[in-house]
């Protein structure tokens, strides 16, 4: 009967429904990011935390990084599961995430059993205290029969020697521990990186579709605010010309190397996060070619200001990154007083053609 008038139902909403249509907006669909995009982006923050998880696993006290490291691990392995034997190394990547995740449980499952045996002698010793001092209280004689007795129902010699042997499978679950990280770990991390470098060449380049305004002054909204210190220089080259980033925020610096590719308000773009070394290495060819200022963001709405203050120059200017090269967004009522013209067209206002 059901079946039946299910068939009814759909025989109707296919003559009525025979064509959908479902409004698509480009300006909405155009930079939506890629699978192998979000992957690589999600693996790459994972790596970040798993790293210095790992690094902090230096003795058998640690139980806290220790179990981080399983929670990450076991993050990045549902991560790589489903495209595991589309990428290279990524069967073994996944089996030995699984083995250490396996290690760091026992290791886990041990402190955890240990920190409830210990809270349970504490208990058991305190109900004994408790026993005897009311047998005394109360008169008792405590003779031989009622001694041997209450050491008969006394839990704690029995809870002690649990804790001996889970004193021992502890050292030894970490000893296991401890040797995975010696042979294993640097080899998985070579691999993941080794994965997220396969993730990003795969993935379509990002493009930065953005707009320009020069504006008279430092707005009001963004002054005593917290702010990125910026110094970007860029690496002399005929055809391809790379940008060296460092960007600072409270104390912590992050590294980036940039290609962009194209004119106007859209461009490819390829950027990466790099090392110290790296840059180091590269930082002294960008002398003469360089960039200073602070960056204050402002997010208004769906859309990010960014407001840069140039240290090596009386400029300042506000970019709006949009989804779409049509989008053409009016500055905030809090920006609008400030804003000169829009400069997105004029090459002079370009950061590689400021630089000195």
């Amino acid at each position: 009967k059901e079946t039946r008038r299910l068939d009814r139902v759909t025989t109707t909403l296919g003559k009525e429904v025979e064509e959908f249509c479902l409004p698509v907006d480009p300006a909405e669909s155009a930079h939506q990011p890629v699978f192998a995009a979000v992957t690589s982006d999600l693996l790459s923050a994972l790596l970040h935390d798993f790293e210095p998880q790992l690094d902090a696993i230096q003795s058998i006290d640690d139980q806290e990084p220790a179990h981080r490291a399983r929670i990450t691990g076991k993050r990045i392995r549902y991560l790589l599961e489903p495209i595991r034997a589309e990428v290279p190394a990524g069967p073994e990547a996944v089996e030995q995430l699984k083995q250490f995740q396996d290690l760091l449980g026992e290791f886990n499952d041990a402190n955890m059993f240990e920190i409830a045996l210990a809270r349970e002698q504490e208990t058991a010793t305190a109900r004994q205290d408790r026993r005897f001092s009311e047998a005394v209280l109360k008169g008792r004689v405590l003779d031989e029969t009622w001694l041997r007795r209450t050491r008969e129902q006394d839990p704690c010699p029995g809870i002690a020697a649990l804790r001996s042997r889970l004193g021992e499978r502890k050292h030894q679950s970490f000893e296991s521990v401890q040797e995975w990280l010696r042979e294993q770990a640097f080899k998985l991390r070579r691999q993941l990186h080794a994965i997220v470098g396969v993730l990003r060449r795969t993935q379509a380049p990002d493009r930065e579709i953005e707009r320009k305004y020069l504006l008279r002054s430092l707005p009001d909204l963004v002054v005593g605010s917290a702010a990125q210190l910026i110094e970007q220089g860029y690496v002399p080259g005929s055809r391809v010309l790379e940008r060296l980033r460092r960007v600072r925020v409270g104390g912590v610096e992050r590294l980036y190397r940039t290609i962009k590719l194209g004119e106007g308000i859209e461009r490819t773009e390829f950027e990466e996060e790099t090392t110290p070394r790296v840059f180091a290495a590269m930082w002294p060819l960008t002398e003469g070619k360089r960039v200073r200022k602070r960056r204050y963001r402002v997010v208004f709405g769906e859309l990010t200001w960014e407001i840069d203050e140039f240290l090596d120059h009386p400029l300042i200017l506000a970019e709006v990154e949009i989804p779409h090269p049509s989008i053409d967004p009016a500055p905030p009522e809090w920006l609008r007083p400030y804003v000169v013209r829009q400069v997105s067209s004029e090459p002079e206002f370009l950061n590689v053609n400021l630089a000195c």
